[in-house]
């Protein structure tokens, strides 16, 4: 068996922990292989301790980004990275089966693509971590997928997958008035263009860097730029 770990963020409310109740019952491997990133106001996520799964609890909201890192920088040769609403009907271990069958040595899809994918650490040495500036989520699946193009690991094109797991509950309740308008402004900063992931301008980020720079901020930073940014967008 190829040597992999799951990390799974968990951003909810009390009244939706049942989606993620639902995705925790398919998980039928060692719990030990899982991270549960709690980013959730009041550790929610505590009840999945006693069952042995690894809780990091992060209430002030990781993001997606920074938490699928921290799974990935625990060392594993693979990382899936699942979103919390996941379903696995015929259980954890078949997608497990299947990474086990795979040949190559980069990236697994999965059919739900960036809700449930495996990254390689040879990937991520060649391309560097996702970027923690597409915060609390939006593009930056989209960023990981221009630079895998970009260092000819997958043929061109934009997967347009958002990050489901951040996208749970609180999301599915206010629905398009959840807002991405910080991370297309990201975007635009780091690939030229006008937002769209499908036309880029820059075949370096932020037109001059290698592949695995991004600016490293605090969590309170990204928050205060998310809260300035969102503010000035609406009053457009």
């Amino acid at each position: 068996m190829k040597d992999y770990g799951v990390v799974i963020p968990v951003y909810t409310n009390e009244a939706n922990l049942f989606m993620v109740d639902r995705c925790i019952e398919m998980l039928d491997i060692d719990p030990k292989r899982v991270l549960l990133v709690d980013n959730t106001p009041g550790n929610l996520c505590k009840k999945y301790a006693d069952m042995g799964f690894n809780i990091s609890y992060h209430p002030e909201n990781l993001g997606v980004a920074r938490s699928w890192n921290l799974g990935i920088k625990l060392g594993h040769d693979w990382t899936f990275i699942v979103g919390c609403t996941m379903r696995f009907p015929e259980g954890f271990s078949a997608v497990v089966e299947m990474l086990d069958a795979f040949e190559g040595d980069k990236i697994f899809r999965t059919p739900q693509g960036w809700h449930c994918n495996a990254i390689s650490k040879e990937l991520i040495e060649q391309i560097g971590y996702f970027d923690e500036n597409f915060y609390p989520a939006y593009m930056e699946d989209s960023d990981f997928q221009r630079r895998m193009v970009l260092a000819d690991i997958v043929p061109g094109g934009y997967q347009d997958v958002p990050a489901y797991c951040q996208k749970t509950s609180q999301a599915m309740e206010v629905g398009l008035q959840t807002n991405p308008k910080r991370s297309t402004a990201y975007w635009i900063k780091k690939w030229g263009g006008n937002g769209d992931p499908n036309y880029p301008k820059f075949t370096k980020p932020f037109g001059d860097k290698p592949l695995n720079y991004w600016p490293e901020k605090t969590i309170q930073e990204l928050i205060d730029e998310w809260n300035h940014e969102e503010a000035k967008c609406d009053l457009v």
